[in-house]
């Protein structure tokens, strides 16, 4: 119950105080799919060669991986095509969940899993494409860390 608490109290802050990232933070960084994200100062993101997707991986401080793939979001009813993009955070099975949340952020509905092996999942989709982060996170400053990254994405204006 208690871990629960703590959670929450850790997710419901990261929503709060994601607006107040971009002033610390680096400028948008573009990823595929007409997505964009603000990296904070010192991060770097790279680029990965995919074969049906756009896989790529971000590095902040501390060693902190987080890797990402995008892929093209399938309309209901069409046929789902390798590379198509699905929601990774609701596809861990439920034996290995420690907790997942949903929340709406910049008008993208977040579906965010901490599995029991301690890799945090966010996944999202745009009017196009979708996005799945997974980064191992050991610590509640991994995940703090993580969330701040994957919530800040937003689709490109155009």
């Amino acid at each position: 119950m208690l871990r629960r608490i703590v959670v929450s109290g850790v997710i419901t802050v990261l929503f709060l105080v994601c607006g107040l990232m971009s002033s610390t933070a680096s400028a948008q960084t573009a990823l595929a799919g007409g997505f964009e994200i603000t990296l904070p100062a010192g991060a770097k993101h790279e680029t990965q060669r995919g074969i049906d997707s756009s896989p790529g991986k971000i590095t902040a401080k501390g060693g902190l991986e987080i890797y990402y793939d995008i892929g093209v979001a399938t309309k209901p009813g069409a046929p789902r095509l390798g590379g198509g993009y699905m929601n990774a955070a609701a596809r861990v099975p439920m034996d290995q969940v420690q907790w997942t949340k949903e929340q709406t952020v910049g008008g993208h509905t977040f579906s965010i899993t901490y599995s029991k092996d301690k890799r945090l999942y966010v996944s999202t989709a745009g009017m196009t494409h979708g996005v799945n982060f997974s980064a191992p996170a050991e610590t509640p400053g991994d995940v703090a860390d993580v969330l701040l990254i994957t919530l800040s994405l937003a689709e490109k204006a155009k």
